[in-house]
């Protein structure tokens, strides 16, 4: 679990998805959110737009599915509101 937590260390508290395909946000996040479950972090702040709604919908589906996530939900006014997804980790 050393070489992990070295490996992880830097991890930012966020990651912006802004304009990427759903297929390629789901994977960016997917990387993004094991680096940062590695790193221990409690919550990180996933920026994915307004736009048409598609890519927000196709995260939280996933979400919804990783065992390692104990919650997710809209940033607030200040963090972004729904342009912005608030996940916590277990």
């Amino acid at each position: 679990t050393k070489v992990t937590s070295v490996k992880y260390k830097r991890v930012p508290s966020e990651i912006n998805l802004v304009g990427q395909r759903v297929e390629d946000g789901l994977v960016m996040m997917e990387e993004y959110l094991d680096k940062a479950n590695a790193a221990r972090m409690t919550s990180v702040k996933v920026i994915h737009g307004i736009g048409t709604g598609t890519l927000r919908k196709a995260l939280r589906q996933r979400l919804a599915k990783l065992s390692y996530v104990k919650s997710f939900k809209d940033g607030d006014y200040y963090d972004g509101g729904s342009a912005v997804t608030i996940v916590e980790f277990k």
